[in-house]
């Protein structure tokens, strides 16, 4: 009994001194193998980093040629800018419905294509003989939106001297033009 005790007390002493060794080899290459783990982690994030560096880097070369491709187009990014869409008939002194005669009628739509809204819009219609005015008219429109428009809906106007009129020009204004 004497040979098995002292058997059985080494074995555990042997235990009670290898268990802590074997124990701290094991989680040693755990957190060997985490720490591996970690620095792959932490080259990606560096990877990620560069990847996000060069995009950023490529969407600013990008931004500037937009810019320089866009500068012709300013007015339209910055302003109201309108586009008329317009037609219009001068009724002479001759015409078949008296209620026409020396009348200009108008009619189509104007478009803001800009950034912003277009505040006072106003069609100026100038009736010319030669290249002299004799009639300045306006046609009130109001406020057009940035990418909508106005119908301009058989707008009339008197011309008393409709049978000389040899020009007629369409200018559009609004109140914020740059």
């Amino acid at each position: 009994m004497n040979k098995t005790f002292l058997a059985i007390a080494g074995a555990c002493m042997l235990i009670a001194i290898l268990s802590p060794i074997v124990v701290y080899v094991y989680f040693n290459n755990i957190v060997d193998s985490y720490k591996v783990q970690i620095e792959g982690y932490k080259s990606e994030i560096e990877s990620y980093k560069l990847q996000i560096l060069n995009s950023m880097q490529e969407n600013e070369v990008l931004r500037e040629r937009t810019i320089e491709y866009m500068k012709p187009y300013d007015p339209y990014l910055k302003e109201p800018y309108l586009v008329t869409e317009l037609g219009w008939y001068l009724h002479d002194s001759l015409d078949l419905f008296p209620e026409s005669r020396n009348k200009l009628t108008i009619y189509g739509k104007v478009t803001n294509i800009g950034a912003k809204t277009a505040n006072n819009c106003t069609l100026i219609v100038n009736f010319y003989i030669n290249s002299t005015v004799i009639q300045t008219s306006e046609i009130k429109i109001g406020a057009i939106r940035y990418w909508s428009f106005s119908n301009i809906n058989k707008n009339i106007i008197d011309c008393p001297l409709a049978d000389s009129v040899t020009k007629i020009e369409v200018e559009r204004t609004w109140a914020n033009q740059p």
